[in-house]
Formats: C-alpha cells, structure tokens, sequence
C-alpha cells in the first residue's frame, strides 16, 4: 500500500518541477520569441535564396560582398584606430620631470620649484606627492640620469571614480603651471606607465648618434623643431645639450713655475664651498682631466670677480690670477650620454591618448625634412617593442589557428567541413574592428588576446552547427540538412554569443579601477561576437551544404 501510494506521489512532482515550465519560464520564452526567435526566418530565407536556380552565383555573390566589407573594415578601419602595446590607462599616477638652468644648484632649483608645490597640494584630486633631485650618489645611471638641477616629481590622485577631471585634464594643468615658474626649461608631464618598458625613455624617441658629439645638441635642436607641430603630442625635450655655463683657467705653466707655482698649488687656493681641493698627479704619459669647481662667495658670481682673485707665491707675492693663467667664459655640455660606442642625444615625446603608431608615423615623416647626413638617427620608443610584441602575437595567433585546423580536419574526418569552420574566423575580425573604432580604443596586446577569446567562441559555435548538419545528413539531403542545423542550434548558438557580450559589457565600459588595460580584449569580443555570430549562422550552413557533392541520403 505504502509503494503504491508513495510511485504516483513522486512522478506527479517530477512532472510539475522536471518539464514544466513555470510563469517566468514561459514570460522569458515569449520575449524569446518576440525577439530572437523571430531572426531564424530571414536566417532561412537567406539560406533559400543561396539554393535553387543559380545557386552558384547566389553563393558567390554573397561570398564576395563578405570579403569586400572585410577588405574594407581591415584596410580603413585598422589604419585609423592605430596600434599601442597597451591602451592608455587612467592609474592617478602623474609624472612630471622639470628641468632648470644646467648652471642652478638644487637650493635654487628647491626655491623656484617650491611655489608650485603649495599650488599643487592645494589642488582637491591630489593625495601626496613627492620630488628627487638630481640621481643618488654613487649610482651608476643607464640612460636616465639627471643633473642637480633636474626634478623628478610624482603625483598620487584619487581614483577616477571620485573625481570630475581625467588625468590628462589633471596633466594639462599641472604642466600649464609648470611652465610659469622662472627659469624652467622644460617640463615634461605625462601618467605612470606612459611607456610599455621602463627602460624606454618615452613614447617617442628619436636618437641621434656619432662618432663627435660636439654638434649632437644643434641636430637635435632642429629634430625637436619639426617634432613640435606634432599632433597629440603633449612636449617635446632634449636628453641633454651645450647650455651649462663654464669658466675655463687655462693656467700658462711656465708663467706659474717661474714665481714657485705648479698648476695644483694655484687650484688648492680657488675656495671651493669653504673647502680646499686636493689634486693628485698624472703620469706625464696620460693626457689632462679636467676638474669641474663650484665656486663659493662672491667668486662664483661673475668672471670678473675670479680674474681678481689674488693668488699667494711662496716668495709672499700676491698676484692676480690673469697674471698666471688665461681665464675666459663658454658653455658646454653639462653631461653626455652614449650608446653602445658613439655618442647619442635623444629627442622625447610625450603624449596623452593617441596611438603611438601614428604619432611614430608623423614623426618618421618629420625628421626626414631635416638634414641628418652624417648622423644615425632611429626610433627608440614604444615603437619598438609594440612592433616585437605584434609579431610575437600574430605568429601565436597563426600557430593556434593551423594547430586548430588540422585537429578538426582529424576529428570530422573531412578536410572540407575542416576548413569551412576556420573560414569563418576572418569574418568575425569585421566585428573586431568595427568595435574597436566604436569603443575608441587602438589595436593592443589585450586586443589581440581579445581575438584568441573571439575565434574560440566562433568555432565552438561552428562546431555546435557542424555537428547537427552531419547528424540531419544522415537522413537528409545537403540543402535540408542545413536548413534543419539553423532552426535547431540557433538559439544556442544565440545563448553562447550573447552571454558572452553580457558579461564583456563591464569589462567594456570600464566599470572598475584598472579596467582600462582589458577593455580592448571586451570592445573586440563584443563586436566580434556580434557580428561573427550572424555571419556563422549564415556562411557555415552554406559552405557546408554547398560543398556536399554527395545527394545520398
């Protein structure tokens, strides 16, 4: 009794729970239908129009309009979003290097720099900051070191979430104000991370080369010149040049000798800071060094007042220092740079949002104008690395896609069903770049991992259609078979595609702190998918049929 009672119970309730569908159930289904469920139609009638009298030409006409619109989409749409190793990224970092006169000591360059800093902290989207002058001592710098009167200033935002301006508004600002302290040379103001490897200097970087670098900084001068005009470029600098003052004591040996001076006794007398310099002596094989002085007091504050400077003989005589030596005034370099074995100078670009291959771009046509015979000039920037890194990706992308192939080919067996599904992934690329210009974002390491997501995604639904026309195929014909995979996997096919989209939309639009590194990788699976699903459902059933030379059911 108990059995009988408790088998009819239970099947009762797998009925109302197992196939049933609730009030929600069916509400969603509806809308399904309203909606989606309304594509597969035209999706059929497109599938009829490719079958019947002049099938042939129908499929061709329909195959070259798909490859004319990717032609276009690749050839017009990829040059005008540009390429970037990595995006621009709101971090509410700012970096800001200033440069003052090469002849200012940090004391003077700490006074002049120090209003700003009272601006600055006054500012509401600022936490904190800090400044570095010159490089630390006793560190040996590759390609970065700064003279003591050069400031390195870092400036920590809040997160863009609780601020109105972006950080390049906040960069404007910062480097507008920059620009109206006294004595500043240049000022370079971009955001944390602004280069993709931190031993690149800056985005952009022309560096000039030679054997002599005497006329390095003239050249540079002239390359910085046609830099400037430069669209999205936000400054253009010099890594170093012939502008430090300098009092050169030429000391007439001979001269000094006869009244009992040797050439270090009469530098021993020239204060230095309040202390006295101690020189030791050269083999007479090696050549002179120069020694570089600050003076101290009033000695150091024009070069008539050194050439006064009254120097003490053994024999208690006092002369002036012309009397013993030739001292006259030039500028050189306050620092040189090399690499490898020549002398280099680099010109910098700093940027704000544009891409860095047409920056680059305009910059290569630029320099060109300008006559270089006689120096190396090559790009060093960004430039360089996002080239490495694209041919890196694509050959992966290549490799993944032959690997792809060939393991379908053995799993159905059929190179034709094969190569049908991989046709159908340069097709999706028309999404990719449409949605990379709609998003307003360049083609970027994320992007191209975004186009690793998008092909998987196509081909699991290629296969989804595949495996359902081989199924049909069995009792059907080619034309049937087809029709039957897209009214039966349309709505998975739908389900796999838009879940996708759903869950790249924040991604997308950037809804979190950091986001703006992966949003290419959602803004190309997004138009991708988009795109590629309703290309997949139309191309896929049709090569497939179409290349089915067997009529047997």
């Amino acid at each position: 009794m108990f059995g009988a009672y408790f088998i009819p119970k239970l099947s009762v309730y797998l009925y109302r729970n197992g196939t049933g569908k609730t009030r929600v159930e069916k509400l969603f289904e509806k809308l399904y239908q309203a909606s989606f469920g309304r594509l597969v139609a035209p999706y059929l009638g497109i599938l009829k129009f490719t079958h019947g009298r002049f099938s042939m030409w129908r499929k061709l006409l329909l195959t070259l309009g798909v490859l004319a619109i990717l032609v276009v989409s690749l050839k017009n749409i990829m040059p005008i979003i540009g390429k970037d190793t990595m995006p621009p990224m709101d971090t509410g970092i700012i970096k800001a290097h200033v440069v003052f006169s090469a002849n200012d000591r940090v004391e003077d360059s700490e006074q002049k720099i120090k209003p700003f800093l009272e601006w600055l902290h006054q500012q509401p989207e600022v936490v904190m900051s800090s400044v570095a002058f010159g490089s630390e001592a006793g560190v040996l710098s590759l390609g970065s070191g700064n003279l003591p009167s050069e400031a390195t200033i870092t400036v920590n935002c809040v997160n863009r979430f609780e601020r109105q301006k972006t950080l390049w508004d906040i960069e404007n600002e910062i480097r507008d104000r920059l620009h109206q302290l006294p004595g500043i040379k240049t000022a370079d103001v971009y955001d944390f991370g602004a280069t993709a490897i931190s031993s690149i200097k800056a985005p952009l970087d022309v560096r000039i080369k030679s054997g002599d670098y005497e006329n390095l900084p003239e050249v540079a001068q002239k390359i910085a010149k046609v830099l400037t005009p430069i669209k999205g470029l936000t400054s253009i600098s010099q890594s170093w040049g012939s502008d430090f003052s300098e009092i050169k004591v030429d000391i007439d040996t001979n001269k000094a000798l006869s009244y009992g001076l040797t050439p270090g006794a009469i530098v021993q007398q020239i204060p230095i800071r309040g202390q006295v310099l101690s020189l030791s002596g050269n083999l007479s094989s090696m050549s002179t060094q120069y020694v570089r002085l600050y003076l101290k007091g009033r000695f150091s504050e024009d070069i008539q007042s050194l050439k006064s400077m009254l120097i003490q003989t053994p024999k208690g005589e006092e002369l002036p220092l012309t009397a013993l030596a030739k001292v006259s005034h030039n500028l050189t370099q306050a620092k040189i740079e090399r690499d490898q074995m020549l002398y280099s100078i680099d010109v910098n670009g700093y940027r704000a949002t544009r891409p860095i291959t047409h920056i680059t771009a305009d910059a290569r046509a630029a320099v060109n104008k300008v006559d270089t015979s006689g120096f190396i000039v090559s790009q060093e920037g960004d430039i360089v690395s996002l080239d490495d890194s694209f041919q890196r990706m694509i050959k992966a992308i290549g490799s993944g896609v032959i690997i792809l192939t060939l393991t379908l080919i053995v799993i159905y067996r059929s190179v034709k069903l094969g190569l049908i599904m991989i046709v159908v992934l340069p097709l999706s690329m028309v999404g990719a770049s449409w949605g990379m210009l709609l998003f307003d974002k360049p083609s970027c390491m994320p992007s191209l991992i975004g186009i690793l997501l998008l092909f998987g995604i196509i081909i699991k639904n290629a296969v989804l259609l595949v495996d359902f026309y081989q199924d049909f195929r069995l009792h059907e014909p080619p034309f049937e078979s087809a029709l039957e995979s897209v009214r039966v996997r349309f709505r998975p096919v739908m389900m796999t595609a838009f879940g996708t989209i759903a869950g790249m939309i924040p991604i997308a639009l950037e809804q979190a702190v950091g986001l703006e590194r992966l949003s290419p990788l959602a803004d190309v699976a997004v138009g991708g998918l988009i795109v590629g699903t309703l290309l997949t459902l139309i191309y896929v059933p049709m090569f497939a049929y179409g290349f089915d030379r067997d009529e047997k059911v």
